[in-house]
């Protein structure tokens, strides 16, 4: 009977791995591909991942017309946070990552897209 050599199996193994490590991150990150519709939000003047008060009053706010609204998905620039995205969309800060479920808030990157409506 022939033994069976174990390291012919190691290659096709470790090029499953890879191909299924790149798919998990590709998905994760919201990949590269973007939604018909997606908006580039201008980048903001925040650095930090804090959230900071508004300065400006609600009147001024909500007086002012909102350029994501209307829209269905919005890429996330440098110093983003959930809470200037759903306020530049028109909706509140629970509401987006309701939308997004799969979304860590602590965590948004620069270039993944987000839904702003279902």
């Amino acid at each position: 009977m022939e033994e069976i050599d174990p390291q012919r199996y190691v290659l096709p193994a470790l090029l499953a791995v890879l191909f299924l490590g790149a798919f998990l991150i590709l998905v994760t990150s919201g990949g590269s591909d973007e939604p018909a519709g997606a908006v580039q939000r201008p980048a903001s003047s925040t650095t930090t991942k804090k959230k900071k008060p508004a300065t400006t009053p609600a009147a001024v706010r909500t007086a002012s017309p909102t350029p994501n609204a209307g829209k269905r998905f919005v890429k996330v620039q440098a110093g983003d946070t959930p809470t200037s995205i759903a306020e530049a969309a028109g909706i509140t800060a629970d509401r987006l990552l309701e939308i997004n479920p799969s979304v860590d808030p602590g965590s948004l990157k620069p270039g993944q897209t987000l839904k702003l409506a279902p």
